[in-house]
């Protein structure tokens, strides 16, 4: 729902209610070790410099898990706060997700604020950067402020704090702004609302809104009814965000707060008329393809609308049963979406639950009453009311009209030369210039409701209209005969429901909601099941008209157009009977009726089954049924023995069935198609003596897991492959595992691509009507694996390939003679294959200063005598051979 504040908060978790309303707040603002005083599963204490250090975990020795939970702290007021976490990545190169950060409530077990962290949202790697959580605190309650590594980049987490002054003006944050006007916030935290959390297994917040998923499953309508007992509404999705948050929440295909609106002005099948039960506009929506498609060949369609595992919706039956998602919203009013129509409350087409005045409006003509119905017309410049007579008498062949209980007549319009129209109650004879009337018919059978029911508890009991047959032949009510319902104050019944069974003379007909709930509360059998939504589920206000073949009215309880609420034909949570010795009517008879209801009326509400008594009115209760078979549908129908009926090979009393597939006498196989799966393990690998396995995960968002599969690599390609049998139509969700600590894809990759699930890696596969090859997949990937392209990676080496995928260590440099990955190296001079400089020589062939020399000199040929000497810089140079005095 769209909310007025854009925090995350959580109110309505406690059962006893707490309330503070006062300009009066503390504040409180502190800042946690993050080594010593939060508890850690994974990481050890890490420092950046003597400034920075906190908590870190490595990716080549720590496994996801909470690098920080805790620290349970109790203490300061009630109110709106804000969390602070530093934290900081290796490098921000990548998209990968990094932490989970949230906001625990460790005395009721709720999550009240989440964020993922992703590692493009680091401006640099090794650098804090601070991210924020804001939750609504309950005072004295015991929080825990938790950080998840996911084990996918190198991270740490170096400060932690908490506030309740998240601007720093020195004041609590607010909750209500300054409505009287003397410059102090008037509100900082607000009432609870109470929850019964034993009918849900998780609850979270978003958005300023609590959601609730629910233990069991129900139908849309009980789901509903149960949701608004408790205070709350079923989801009602505004965004894109808040659906993703509510595909997160984990449900099986959870009922969500969209029905189909058969009363709307833009009602039609299979997408006209979905609206929110808030009556909030549907501005947002995100069906499946190809949805809503009234697929359902129920009388009562589909008409409520549930999520997929992949978060889109999808219209689903009424008898269908799934978890629901409850919505509570302590912080605003709901806004309406505005209803256009006419407002003048005089005009014809007035309509009271419009909203905005669309310039629609209508009013009486001068022959018409104030619903602009005619009353009336001229002819022959004289006036005449519906039901009177005319005849002129100078004119035989002027048609006339017919007194009202004579004949049957219909007068909507009356052309000019013509009189009345010749619409069904009128025959012209060919060549003719006079019409004359039909006589009035009886209405077909006699048949009339002598009970309408909404227990107090019909939530398990379940509603039903009784319906008798005074008369004194049985009357198949497969003819035409239906009962339509108008709901609340809609001036629109719905679509008539067709009756099917046959009705004895002098005994009831049964149609109800939900025959199970029926047969348990009553231990009888219902003769027709109807469901819910239609004219056997009214809780009381609705209006309910019994028709015969033609579509009239024969019997009618309460006036269409008005709600009952507050009126003589209001049962809610409770009956209406037929007061003794009445008869059937086509308009409402309230002296007719005893009434029950919460409202106070006859005596107050009632609980099935004491309060009711189906198959009884008056003393009159239903026939004892006549021997032998009386169902006209049976193959040995009016004989002494019990009813037998065709089986599939069309053989009376047959054992033939149809399995599963609709094949007579099947083996329930004809309807599956082989689907091969294929995943390619040859970048991920595959340790020595594992097995790469599949198996199916759920069926339409179920978990029912099968077997698993050993797939099959006889070729050694790395590509493993199974085929197995599955039902068409169904939506699978599929694992694959290798065997590799638990096995399974990380979902990181899969998830909303390809997968879904509470870890993101049920791949989902919908089985179509012939056998299936799916394409080949890359181990954690929704795509199929890059190909492989061996070389040098390294842009600086002679021999790079810019095309390569893998490194293969054989990237060259080049030598000093240009040739890639020569052998030619430059000696100490520069010189490529040179030989150096010679011994004591530099490479300008000077004495190197400071070494030691041996010379020999000689005079004439009697002596020779060794000198040596230390050369400096500038000393002699003796040549070869020469003399040096």
């Amino acid at each position: 729902m769209k909310k007025i504040l854009s925090i995350l908060v959580g109110c309505c978790f406690l059962l006893n209610p707490f309330n503070v309303n006062s300009q009066e707040c503390s504040l409180y603002d502190y800042s946690y070790n993050v080594i010593t005083e939060l508890g850690h599963s994974v990481g050890s204490e890490w420092w950046l410099n003597d400034d920075v250090g906190g908590w870190a975990a490595f990716t080549d020795s720590d496994d996801a898990g909470f690098l920080t939970y805790g620290p349970y702290d109790s203490s300061g007021p009630e109110g709106l706060r804000q969390v602070t976490y530093d934290l900081l990545v290796a490098d921000n190169n990548g998209d990968n997700l990094v932490f989970t950060i949230d906001v625990w409530d460790s005395t009721t077990g709720q999550q009240l604020a989440v964020l993922d962290v992703h590692q493009d949202w680091f401006s640099a790697g090794v650098t804090p950067q601070a991210f924020t959580l804001s939750y609504y605190h309950t005072e004295g309650n015991s929080m825990e402020y938790r950080v998840w590594f996911h084990d996918t980049v190198i991270g740490a987490i170096t400060g932690m704090s908490v506030t309740n002054d998240s601007d720093g003006n020195g004041a609590c944050d607010c909750l209500e702004a300054d409505t009287d006007g003397d410059g102090v916030c008037n509100q900082w935290t607000y009432s609870t609302c109470p929850v019964d959390m034993s009918y849900f297994s998780n609850a979270m917040s978003f958005n300023g809104s609590n959601y609730y998923v629910s233990n069991d499953s129900y139908t849309w309508q009980d789901a509903r009814a149960l949701a608004e007992s408790l205070g709350g509404n079923l989801v009602v999705i505004n965004s894109a965000e808040e659906n993703a948050f509510v595909q997160g929440l984990a449900a099986n295909s959870p009922w969500i707060g969209l029905f189909q609106d058969v009363t709307s002005p833009s009602y039609s099948e299979p997408d006209g008329g979905w609206a929110w039960i808030t009556k909030e506009c549907l501005d947002y929506e995100n069906w499946s393809d190809g949805e809503p498609n009234e697929a359902s060949e129920l009388t009562n369609g589909e008409g409520y609308a549930h999520m997929t595992t992949l978060g889109t919706w999808n219209d689903w039956e009424s008898n269908a049963v799934a978890p629901f998602i409850m919505e509570i919203n302590c912080l605003e009013t709901v806004v309406e979406c505005p209803v256009p129509g006419c407002m003048d409350d005089t005009a014809c087409n007035y309509n009271s639950e419009a909203t905005e005045n669309d310039g629609t409006c209508e009013f009486p003509g001068e022959y018409e009453d104030s619903d602009c119905n005619p009353i009336g017309c001229l002819v022959n410049d004289i006036f005449i009311e519906n039901g009177g007579y005319y005849s002129d008498p100078n004119n035989p062949c002027e048609p006339g009209y017919c007194l009202e209980g004579e004949f049957v007549i219909s007068i909507i319009d009356c052309p000019e030369g013509m009189g009345v129209p010749c619409d069904g109650s009128w025959i012209l004879e060919e060549g003719a210039c006079c019409a004359t009337c039909v006589e009035a018919q009886e209405p077909a059978g006699s048949l009339m409701i002598t009970e309408l029911t909404d227990p107090q508890n019909s939530s398990d009991a379940g509603r039903y209209v009784e319906i008798f047959n005074p008369g004194t032949e049985d009357i198949n009510l497969s003819t035409g005969y239906g009962l339509q319902r108008w709901t609340n104050g809609n001036a629109d019944p719905q679509s008539a429901v067709s009756l099917t069974g046959t009705i004895v003379a002098g005994g009831f007909y049964i149609v109800c909601n939900d025959a199970d709930k029926f047969t348990e509360t009553y231990g009888l059998v219902a003769d027709q099941d109807i469901g819910t939504g239609g004219a056997a589920d009214s809780n009381g206000d609705d209006n309910i008209a019994l028709l015969d073949p033609d579509g009239n009215i024969i019997d009618m309880f309460g006036v269409a157009g008005e709600d009952g609420t507050g009126t003589g034909h209001e049962f809610e949570d409770g009956r209406a009977e037929r007061a003794c010795g009445t008869s059937a009517s086509s308009t409402w008879v309230e002296a007719d009726w005893n009434i029950d209801n919460d409202s106070g009326g006859g005596d107050g509400n009632q609980y099935a089954p004491e309060g009711f008594d189906p198959y009884v009115w008056c003393d009159i209760t239903q026939p004892e049924p006549v021997s032998g078979c009386q169902d006209e549908t049976a193959c040995n129908f009016g004989s002494d023995s019990d009813c037998l009926f065709n089986d599939c090979e069309g053989v009376c009393g047959g054992s033939s069935t149809l399995d599963d597939c609709g094949i007579c006498d099947g083996d329930g196989t004809s309807c599956l198609v082989n689907v091969t799966f294929s995943v390619d393990m040859s970048l991920e690998g595959v340790l020595e003596g594992n097995n790469i396995k599949v198996r199916t995960s759920t069926e339409n968002g179920i978990y029912s897991p099968s077997d698993w599969y050993i797939m099959d690599d006889s070729d050694g390609d790395m590509i493993y492959t199974y085929t197995m049998a599955l039902i068409t139509g169904v939506e699978y969700g599929y694992n694959f595992n290798d065997e590799d600590g638990n096995g399974y894809e990380s979902g990181s990759d899969l998830e909303d691509v390809c997968a879904a699930g509470s870890y993101g890696n049920d791949r989902i596969l919908l089985v179509e009507p012939n056998d299936m090859v799916l394409s080949t997949v890359c181990w954690e990937s929704c795509e199929d694996c890059p190909e492989i392209i061996l070389g040098c990676m390294d842009s600086s080496a002679c021999n790079y390939d810019p095309d390569a995928t893998e490194d293969d260590d054989s990237c060259l440099s080049l030598d000093c003679a240009g040739e890639c990955g020569g052998s030619s190296v430059e000696d100490e001079c520069g010189v490529c294959d040179g030989s150096g400089a010679a011994a004591g020589f530099n490479c300008d062939g000077g004495c190197l200063e400071g070494d030691l020399m041996t010379f020999s000199f000689s005079s004439d040929e009697y002596w020779t005598e060794e000198f040596s000497w230390s050369v400096t810089s500038g000393g002699a140079t003796l040549a070869s051979g020469g003399n040096y005095s």
